[in-house]
């Protein structure tokens, strides 16, 4: 079956510290699910104008493009998150398809201060109930 959204969160965490609950591990580290075997079953089931969008570490991302380069899956959209405009990036939100596309990297930060950022509120404003 071909699909033409895929939208994940991948469990990502490489060499991390484990804790003692097994089903917790799964969820947050990369051992259950590597990063080419999540890209092997993307490029089996994405539709030829299908889009594939997933967060990463932003430490992850120049090895996930490559990897996703090499099944024929390029990057459309870039975001860092941030939690502060000032702060590294530490999450990446990646928009990927079959097609080459120019594309520009976007920030996104989540604070303003001691408040949440205007653009990261307006994303995020259906999924919280104080916003």
């Amino acid at each position: 079956k071909a699909y033409d959204v895929i939208v994940s969160n991948p469990p990502f965490f490489v060499e991390e510290v484990f804790c003692p609950d097994g089903r917790r591990n799964a969820a947050r580290h990369s051992d259950g699910l590597g990063f080419d075997e999540l890209l092997d079953a993307v490029a089996r089931m994405l539709t030829a104008d299908g889009s594939f969008s997933v967060i990463l570490p932003s430490k992850a991302c120049d090895d996930f493009v490559s990897l996703a380069a090499m099944r024929h899956l390029y990057v459309h959209r870039l975001t860092w998150v941030q939690t502060k405009a000032s702060a590294l990036p530490k999450r990446v939100l990646l928009e990927m398809g079959r097609d080459v596309r120019a594309w520009q990297a976007e920030r996104l930060p989540i604070m303003d201060g001691s408040s949440y950022a205007a653009e990261y509120k307006r994303l995020t404003r259906d999924f919280y109930l104080a916003f």
